[in-house]
């Protein structure tokens, strides 16, 4: 089964470039809120379920995070040890009927904007890269300046989503994905992974013992936790609906 996550010490934490509160960029990663999809070197079965993601964060290691438009996150080789899992694609984010905005979107000033050129101009197109629940999204212009800009916090929307971006489609059956924490990310399993726990889960079992990322690992459903039997370290699980294409 391939590794998803590193091994890391209890107190060690994975090394990023920078915090997303400033937006910081590896110079050989693609810039963040370019769109992919899946590489000549992709192993990761359908995790994508063969649609298109946005770039989120980037790592030190030639590695990147991707946010699926099927809601998952996770990351992907982009350079480590010669092999790219993704390539950039010229495919703009559709927003469905039930979204207001979400990452890899497209904008531009809004009528509250009061950041002069920030942007790079008038007219420049920037990609939205996270989202806060408070109202307040993260932006990357052409110039690679990035800030953090109102979309409904008090009440101001200093962006524009582009109008090519806002075209509805109708949502699919969503699917259930299962995940576990590491850090402040949120992991999914593997697909065989996620199979089985969702089993679990209908046929209400309490444990499931299973092999994950070359581990041992006891997926508690009642408590929502996932105990490596070799380490101890206990992680929170959760069980969340997402959508294809």
């Amino acid at each position: 089964m391939h590794a998803m996550l590193k091994k890391l010490k209890p107190e060690e934490k994975e090394k990023d470039v920078g915090d997303l509160e400033t937006g910081k960029e590896h110079p050989e990663c693609l810039p963040l809120g370019s769109r992919v999809r899946r590489g000549p070197d992709w192993r990761w079965q359908n995790q994508d379920t063969d649609g298109v993601g946005t770039v989120v964060k980037h790592c030190t290691d030639g590695w990147l995070y991707i946010r699926w438009d099927n809601g998952e996150k996770n990351k992907y080789r982009y350079g480590s040890g010669g092999a790219y899992d993704i390539l950039s694609v010229d495919e703009p984010r559709c927003l469905r009927p039930d979204e207001l905005i979400n990452v890899g979107v497209r904008v531009i000033r809004g009528p509250d904007w009061k950041y002069d050129d920030q942007d790079g101009g008038q007219g420049n197109i920037g990609a939205v890269f996270k989202i806060q629940q408070d109202g307040r999204v993260h932006v990357r212009w052409p110039n690679k300046r990035t800030n953090v800009y109102r979309y409904g916090y008090d009440g101001k929307f200093e962006l524009t989503i582009l109008e090519d971006d806002v075209h509805t489609r109708q949502s699919s059956k969503p699917t259930v994905s299962w995940q576990r924490q590491n850090d402040e990310d949120w992991i999914a399993y593997p697909e065989d992974i996620n199979q089985h726990v969702e089993k679990a889960y209908k046929d209400k079992e309490e444990t499931v013992t299973l092999e994950i990322y070359g581990s041992e690992s006891i997926i508690d459903i009642v408590k929502m936790t996932d105990t490596e039997k070799k380490t101890g370290i206990v992680r929170k699980i959760g069980r969340k609906q997402v959508f294809g294409k």
